[in-house]
């Protein structure tokens, strides 16, 4: 009796375990697992709680990857156990990668033509792994200690549970400071799920169903190290043209998909038009009717709405912005855009009092008794001060100067705070030297 009590409070303290970790998963998956929190008198477990027998397929896929395959390779040996397999595609890769490589005895490869499709070869990684569960790895990532025992006893709980067409997204960690928890990289083998897409590839099960078909959880303790997307390395590899051009293709092959709309703005930002930018974006958030396509409504609003703060049509921004708010009113973009457009806003009026300024000082050319200033000085001085706040410095700065030649206050003084203030500011140079800041 008390060894059954005890595996009993083993299964809780598993299934809480499981639960504390999720960070996303979708809504039927909510409420299977809402069903089992509701009634735990419930033995859903079986009575085997070991996580021996769970093996991991971790398969990457790369090109050129010198740089960094090492790192990845040695995270994985570090984290590995003898039943899991290292699977590595390479599809074409012409430095260094397969030389490093070779000094890894663990590593099965695979050699590939590349065919402008990422799908293609991650689905030959599913068709080729020997083991039912497969987590793929990129090149450019670094899996962290501990994330695949993790990872087995959220499997034991998803098998348990009965959860067949589930696919896990583990926390990818990124050296510019963004973390992505949709990334789906981790699917049963027997499930069916094959990758399909070009480029930002998505599982599915069916071809047609666009991602919908399927379960999905994303973990915050399964964590991966990213460092693609430095600029030097996006620049080196040439990935927003290639991205461009394998978008441009998904555009054509499914039309009314979301996902391919929303990345191809999102990587073709610098180089579209304004219109096809503005169209495309509009497009994926009217297309993203499903739950599973919630990310791409959200995100491309978000851009929309910068869009047209930086095209200052501040109306559009506003309609943009409510409908943010009404479909994620927590969302930390919805307090930014608030308060993005106020001061977008504040700037437009300060505009106007500028205007209203210069237009009085062009129709007032004679000597007035004021009480101020008779040749208007003080005007002068309310129109630097405009065009500081709306960022016009060599004009505010002119017009400052201007007013101390004739003898209208010392504004050195009263700007020395600022002054010193973009000197530490400025502290970064190559030489560690402060950068001079002439007033």
């Amino acid at each position: 009796m008390t060894h059954d009590i005890g595996n009993i409070e083993k299964k809780n303290e598993l299934l809480a375990d499981f639960i504390t970790h999720i960070s996303f998963c979708d809504s039927k998956t909510y409420r299977i697992l809402n069903n089992v929190q509701a009634n735990p008198q419930q033995n859903v477990f079986a009575d085997n709680l070991e996580t021996d027998e769970i093996a991991i397929s971790l398969v990457i896929i790369c090109k050129n990857e010198e740089r960094c395959i090492g790192r990845c390779l040695d995270a994985i040996a570090k984290n590995k156990r003898a039943k899991d397999e290292v699977l590595l595609i390479d599809s074409g890769s012409t430095d260094k990668t397969l030389e490093i490589v070779n000094n890894y005895r663990f590593v099965k490869v695979l050699y590939v033509k590349w065919n402008d499709d990422f799908s293609e070869i991650r689905n030959k990684g599913i068709l080729d792994s020997k083991n039912e569960w497969i987590f793929f790895i990129d090149a450019d990532e670094s899996i962290e200690k501990n994330s695949l025992e993790r990872l087995r006893k959220y499997i034991k709980v998803i098998t348990t549970l009965g959860i067949k067409d589930m696919v896990c997204s583990p926390k990818i960690l990124d050296t510019n400071g963004y973390e992505y928890r949709g990334v789906k990289r981790i699917l049963n083998k027997k499930s069916g799920i094959k990758f399909y897409g070009r480029v930002h590839e998505e599982p599915r099960k069916m071809k047609s169903a666009l991602g919908t078909d399927i379960q999905t959880i994303s973990f915050d303790d399964i964590v991966l190290h990213h460092d693609g997307y430095k600029k030097e390395i996006i620049v080196q590899k040439d990935k927003i043209k290639r991205n461009i051009k394998l978008l441009e293709k998904m555009l054509e092959e499914e039309p009314d998909h979301p996902r391919w709309k929303y990345f191809y703005c999102r990587d073709g930002e610098k180089t579209l038009s304004v219109k096809k930018y503005e169209n495309n974006l509009i497009k994926a958030i009217e297309l993203s009717t499903d739950e599973s396509q919630f990310y791409y409504k959200i995100r491309a609003l978000s851009d929309l709405i910068r869009f047209y703060c930086v095209h200052n049509d501040l109306g559009r921004a506003k309609d943009c912005l409510n409908i943010l708010q009404n479909s994620c009113p927590d969302l930390s973009d919805v307090v930014f855009w608030n308060t993005e457009i106020a001061l977008f806003q504040m700037k437009d009026t300060t505009r106007m009092l500028l205007d209203t300024i210069i237009k009085y000082q062009q129709e007032h050319r004679e000597i007035e008794y004021g009480s101020i200033h008779p040749l208007y000085y003080h005007l002068d001085y309310l129109c630097a001060v405009c065009f500081f706040e709306i960022g016009e410095y060599s004009k505010c700065f002119s017009i400052l100067k201007k007013l101390e030649s004739v003898g209208y206050e010392n504004y050195r003084n009263k700007l020395t705070i600022l002054k010193s203030e973009l000197d530490i500011y400025f502290n970064v140079g190559d030489n560690g030297k402060s950068l001079s800041i002439n007033i």
